[in-house]
């Protein structure tokens, strides 16, 4: 690569292996990075081969006229460098992201880390944030415009939000940068108590056309109504096969709900799981025999979880 080779050159000048080089420097920009300084610039307190870099005509660190500063030449080389740092101290993309929020030194470097991230993942992208330091709506802001990049090479995608403080707002153009490639979706919101019919409707009409596999747990989203699962049923694509809806603890998902998802399952359906549990609203048995009267053919794995909602259907209800 282009930085290879400019580490290689300014390697053999400073007397430095290229690894060496290229782990120093990096740690150098990772700690400017931290510090909301220029992770492209460096004085003396930085390296102790200052002197023999800015005396030197280097491809690679160029001096800064009439400043005690030797500067990395070009930018995108400094945000990978950055990027590489991040991900030798094991960091996560995750806390990248978030970190980023408030300090605009790393914005440069999170494509970078992104793509680092999924090196070894192949085709697939899995966020856990969890527990997270710092995460908020914000981060997500930065997040959803990385995603078009990916779109040549990302079929999977799940985002597990499990008990984090996010709302709804942070999903309002969330249609706009799905990749159309997209064969697998994961969304996990259990807990979340700020996730409601704005997100439902936002990903119903941005669901990217060739999705095979679509996750989404709203166990204990207590914003969560009819109008929501109404706007997903009437978005399933068509190419659905996998279908999981966890609407668990859902206090305002009534037997409307069960009666869109009845009348709306794709036709190319081979699996289905569905979780209606602890629901306060009596359901009734008719829309659960409505359901599964109305089961494509082709379901071969079915699992619906109804305790606690009334209902009495038995296994004499499921179809031969």
């Amino acid at each position: 690569s282009a930085l290879e080779k400019l580490l290689a050159e300014a390697s053999q000048t400073l007397s430095l292996s290229s690894q060496v080089l290229r782990s120093r420097l990096a740690t150098a920009c990772l700690a400017k990075a931290r510090q909301g300084a220029d992770i492209q610039s460096f004085d003396s307190a930085d390296f102790d081969f200052f002197e023999e870099a800015y005396g030197r005509d280097l491809k690679l660190l160029q001096p800064m006229d009439g400043r005690d500063i030797i500067q990395i030449r070009h930018m995108r080389l400094a945000e990978l460098l950055l990027a590489e740092a991040w991900q030798e101290k094991n960091l996560t993309f995750e806390q990248g992201l978030c970190e980023a929020v408030k300090n605009t030194s790393l914005w440069g470097a999170l494509g970078l880390l992104l793509a680092l991230t999924m090196q070894d993942k192949g085709d697939s992208l899995s966020l856990e944030f969890t527990n997270v330091k710092g995460f908020s709506d914000n981060a997500l802001t930065l997040l959803w415009p990385l995603l078009p990049r990916l779109s040549q090479d990302l079929l999977r995608l799940n985002l597990n939000f499990d008990e984090t403080v996010v709302s709804d707002d942070a999903f309002v153009r969330i249609g706009e940068y799905l990749p159309a490639s997209l064969q697998e979706l994961s969304f996990d919101f259990t807990r979340c108590k700020h996730i409601g019919d704005s997100f439902a409707c936002a990903i119903a009409v941005g669901m990217p056309p060739m999705l095979q596999s679509l996750a989404l747990n709203f166990r204990g989203c207590v914003h969560l109504t009819d109008q929501g699962v109404t706007a997903l049923a009437d978005y399933w694509p068509q190419t659905l096969q996998k279908l999981n809806l966890g609407l668990a603890s859902c206090k305002q998902v009534t037997d409307a709900s069960l009666a869109i998802i009845s009348e709306t399952l794709p036709p190319d359906l081979q699996s289905l799981s569905l979780s209606l549990y602890n629901n306060p609203n009596r359901l009734a048995d008719s829309s659960m025999k409505s359901l599964l009267r109305n089961l494509p053919s082709g379901v071969e794995v079915l699992y619906i979880n109804c305790m606690g909602c009334g209902l009495r259907c038995d296994n004499r209800d499921l179809p031969r």
